[in-house]
């Protein structure tokens, strides 16, 4: 962001959201309005397309324009107890956001990411 470029954070959660927002405040109140905040849940397909159609008409539509040069994908969850004690529901909720939510932003953006020269998917 203080190199000048613009930047969309996501959050799973409303209270998530503000948190963000009050953490970046002084962020916010730039006069280009280049941090952007949305809630979206990776596992679920129409958030990431609401997110995706986000992106496509706030910044790179006119009159922005501008390129996607970068995704960092951090969206993450931890299950914490002894194994005998979690359930494969368990498992299968940190493999659908830690893995499956990743794949899904990747096959979402990855085409945007192509039309930018030296773009970058973390």
């Amino acid at each position: 962001y203080k190199m000048g470029f613009s930047v969309l954070a996501t959050c799973l959660t409303e209270n998530g959201k503000k948190e963000l927002l009050k953490a970046t405040e002084n962020l916010c109140k730039d006069e280009h309005n280049s941090f952007h905040c949305v809630m979206v849940d990776i596992t679920n397909d129409d958030d990431i397309a609401g997110l995706k159609a986000y992106v496509i008409e706030t910044c790179l539509s006119k009159p922005l324009s501008l390129k996607l040069w970068s995704v960092i994908n951090n969206a993450g969850i931890m299950k914490t107890a002894e194994f005998d004690l979690l359930t494969i529901n368990d498992f299968n909720q940190v493999m659908e956001v830690n893995f499956i939510g990743s794949i899904r932003i990747i096959k979402s953006f990855i085409h945007l990411l192509r039309h930018t020269k030296h773009s970058r998917l973390i």
